[in-house]
């Protein structure tokens, strides 16, 4: 099960969505051949984190739902995964406090039993949420951590994995050194551009907020709200009734104007732009 795991992902951070849910099927009809309960849980799972990559959260915020997790929660190493799984869907649901205290107590498991792995992917979040709340130094010195942390093992995919948010934040973080404005740790210059270039199409052709917003119709900003807000594609063509084309023609520009690729990049760039 671990060996379909892995090539999954590595198979998505390729690109090669159909053959990624190709076998992701075959891995459900062996799960479901062999009665193994605990992989049909794990599976569900994946797809939910899966799905969630490429900017559908309906699947991640239903999984949290149903997972009957608590986010007060002392989560055991076994279930890191999964209580990393509901932080992500707390930070969908912009609830930002609760997700940084449960990530707050993985990573302290993290770094007692010297996961460093995990203690990055953590940091990584965190970030995320700082820069959310507009908390924008915490943001940087959060990333810096995990910079120096990782630059000793070339860490590329944990950062890449992440998409267009943390490529935003490696790019700010980058001019904030060239600056002078923080000092530059050792060896982490050489190692911020290698970040960068390994997420180069995330950060190309960005633009200030009053471009953005000038480019974005009255209808396209209506949908990015409605987006913000958790809706489905159905619920925002009856909101708005108009036609799901019409929506998906709507969130293509949208993606094409933020330069982004998914539903979840779009909102945590319009955050960030204060466009919303």
């Amino acid at each position: 099960m671990l060996g379909y795991i892995g090539l999954i992902y590595i198979m998505h951070a390729r690109g090669e969505s159909e053959d990624v849910w190709s076998l992701f099927n075959e891995a459900e009809n062996l799960v479901r051949q062999a009665s193994f309960t605990r992989g049909h849980d794990f599976l569900r799972e994946v797809r939910a984190h899966l799905n969630a990559i490429e900017g559908n959260f309906n699947p991640l915020l239903c999984w949290a739902q149903e997972s009957n997790l608590n986010p007060a929660d002392e989560p055991e190493t076994v279930d890191k995964d999964e209580y990393y799984l509901l932080a992500q869907a707390l930070i969908v649901r912009n609830e930002f406090d609760s997700a940084l205290h449960l990530l707050d107590r993985l990573l302290a498991q993290a770094r007692h039993e010297q996961r460093y792995g995990d203690v990055i992917r953590f940091l990584l979040s965190m970030a995320r949420i700082y820069e959310l709340q507009g908390k924008h130094e915490s943001s940087l010195k959060t990333l810096e951590e995990a910079l120096i942390l990782a630059e000793p093992q070339n860490y590329l995919r944990t950062f890449s994995d992440e998409g267009m948010p943390v490529a935003v934040l490696l790019k700010k973080l980058r001019r904030t050194y060239q600056q002078r404005m923080l000092p530059t740790p050792p060896n982490i210059a050489g190692y911020l551009n290698r970040l960068l270039k390994s997420c180069k199409h995330e950060v190309a052709n960005q633009d200030t907020p009053q471009v953005v917003t000038q480019q974005l119709s009255k209808r396209e900003l209506e949908v990015l709200r409605l987006l913000a807000a958790g809706s489905s594609n159905q619920e925002m063509a009856e909101k708005m009734i108009i036609g799901l084309n019409t929506v998906k023609t709507h969130l293509s520009n949208i993606y094409g104007k933020l330069g982004v690729r998914n539903r979840i990049q779009a909102v945590t760039h319009a955050r960030e732009l204060h466009i919303l």
